[in-house]
């Protein structure tokens, strides 16, 4: 009696299994995606071997540029203001190109002779102002009396009214100040 019947081999029995196979279906399906994850893994390994080697090499002039860093006094409230300054630049600069072109402009006038010369030797013209003079010069020269009608008049007007109000709270003012005072 020969027996050809050898020892179930777990492997195969395990491989039997439809659990088993649909496994190992997903796994060819998703070997593809398991080979380029890997060598991107690879990659990565690889961009950090030459980090690190860079790091060795880049590390002498690291320390050199704190040791100069040291030497200056800078501290990190510096920094810290550098950045702030560096974040704030966008709005500084339209800023700060108008102020040139406004101080520009006030050079070319310093600089201009005939202009400066036109500046410093004309009055400034204020219409009311000079309105007002040309009014007082004619009331002065018509000899006009003051009158008690005038007068009251004047000091009914809604801004003399308005001035004296603030000039009456003013001293008001004054008063409530030295009382506290003592």
């Amino acid at each position: 009696m020969g027996t050809d019947m050898k020892p179930p081999n777990p492997v195969e029995a395990l491989l039997q299994e439809p659990e088993q196979q649909e496994a190992l279906a997903q796994l060819l399906r998703d070997l593809p995606l398991l080979v380029e994850r890997l060598e991107q893994l690879e990659k990565s390994v690889s961009f950090a071997e030459h980090v690190l080697q860079d790091k060795t090499t880049i590390l002498p002039y690291m320390k050199e540029a704190e040791q100069k860093i040291r030497q200056t006094g800078l501290t990190k409230a510096h920094i810290d203001a550098l950045l702030e300054i560096a974040r704030l630049l966008p709005e500084v600069a339209p800023v700060a190109k108008q102020s040139v072109s406004g101080l520009l402009f006030v050079k070319a006038v310093l600089e201009d002779e005939r202009t400066m010369h036109d500046l410093l030797n004309t009055r400034p013209r204020i219409p009311v102002l000079s309105d007002t003079n040309r009014l007082y010069e004619a009331k002065k020269n018509k000899k006009q009396k003051l009158s008690l009608r005038r007068i009251w008049r004047l000091l009914t007007h809604p801004i003399w009214k308005d001035m004296f109000l603030y000039v009456e709270s003013l001293l008001e003012t004054i008063m409530l100040n030295r009382k506290k005072r003592g």
